[in-house]
């Protein structure tokens, strides 16, 4: 008697486990949509999080930090992008581990950046650098820039430099030598890393610009004068042996030994060590330019039209998810997951973040 009560018991015990074994597997591959109060303007990912810059027309813009799977989020209220300018906004965001920067942008004639970073659970965001320049009503480049944020691990990067146009108004200064890259000549172009949240040089010159990948403690730079691309260590310390030559701005990733190129309608897999080609994988047929935006564990990533497409490099194996909305915003991918950004057409709460799994990314990929 007691050894069948004990037997029941123990049934029970092991289908209870059974059952919620099952629900935690199907709970971890499940597809996942984070909302957001605005539209997002730009995406960034590392580990299980996500970065998403979010506009607010009547307000301050934000930084919002989403841990997937799940509800848990921080939200950083920009400083400095802010209504009663002309225009604002958060043009780019980066995460590295526990820490986020983003470019926030305002102005009139001019424009205002400013790069802010904080740090996951404390409140304050530290205003890193600023930079001023023509791109406002005035239409113009010339000024100081801040952009290329990439992030990974224990290392965020940015990039500053300067911009003068060739054509010069009447009774303008001229511009420095510098580097010519059509009619923009390109000077003080410096690498930099974050240390907490304070600035830190790795390298300058013409070959310091710009950020296009971080990972694994390295940056990749690619020349706006040729579109080539090296790969430096977080000291600035050269690591690829001959510069990668296929890139173009449609797109450069790099995640452990490869660095993935778009040119045209084919992806290009080179060794990040010897900027050897190793091969190219054609993309499948389809309406619109690609955009690639990144590599994980040998698995593509790019946009097109309303569609993100993450693409299998050893074997070509596709899968496309499209998007409600006019198009995808961005996408990342790492080792949790794929993350990818959309607008609703309407609402004012028109952002949305889909986490996909890896898990389930890799059965879409069969």
């Amino acid at each position: 008697m007691v050894r069948g009560c004990l037997l029941v018991v123990g049934s029970a015990l092991l289908a209870g486990l059974v059952a919620a074994a099952a629900f935690a597997q199907a709970h971890a591959s499940a597809v996942q949509v984070f909302s957001v109060p605005g539209t997002v303007t730009a995406i960034a990912a590392d580990g299980s999080r996500a970065a998403i810059a979010v506009g607010n027309p009547g307000g301050c813009d934000r930084a919002v930090v989403w841990t997937a799977p799940g509800t848990t989020s921080v939200t950083y209220v920009s400083k400095t992008s802010c209504a009663g300018a002309v225009f604002h906004g958060i043009s780019e965001i980066a995460i590295a581990g526990n820490r986020v920067e983003w470019v926030a942008t305002t102005g009139g004639n001019l424009q205002d950046m400013t790069l802010e970073a904080a740090t996951l659970g404390k409140p304050k965001i530290s205003q890193v650098t600023f930079a001023e320049n023509d791109a406002g009503a005035e239409g113009g480049v010339d000024g100081d820039w801040i952009g290329g944020l990439f992030g990974d691990g224990t290392l965020l990067v940015y990039n500053s430099w300067h911009e003068c146009a060739l054509a010069r108004p009447e009774g303008a200064a001229p511009c420095d030598q510098g580097l010519i890259s059509g009619s923009t000549i390109y000077t003080k172009q410096t690498l930099w890393k974050l240390v907490g949240t304070t600035k830190a040089r790795i390298r300058s010159g013409d070959d310091a610009f710009e950020a296009v990948a971080v990972d694994g403690g390295r940056v990749a730079l690619q020349s706006v004068r040729d579109g080539s691309v090296i790969v430096v260590d977080s000291h600035g310390n050269r690591l690829t042996s001959s510069a990668i030559t296929g890139a173009t701005s449609s797109g450069t990733a790099m995640q452990a030994s490869q660095v993935v190129t778009l040119r045209n309608t084919s992806l290009q897999v080179w060794d990040a060590s010897s900027g050897h080609l190793n091969g190219v994988v054609p993309l499948p047929v389809g309406a619109g330019a690609p955009h690639l935006e990144d590599v994980q564990n040998g698995v593509a990533v790019y946009l097109r039209g309303r569609a993100v497409h993450a693409i299998r490099l050893a074997d070509s194996k596709h899968v496309a998810f499209v998007v409600p909305g006019r198009r995808a915003v961005g996408a990342q991918i790492e080792a949790s997951g794929l993350f990818y950004a959309y607008n609703l057409k309407s609402g004012s709460s028109r952002g949305r973040v889909v986490f996909v799994p890896w898990a389930t990314l890799q059965a879409k990929l069969h």
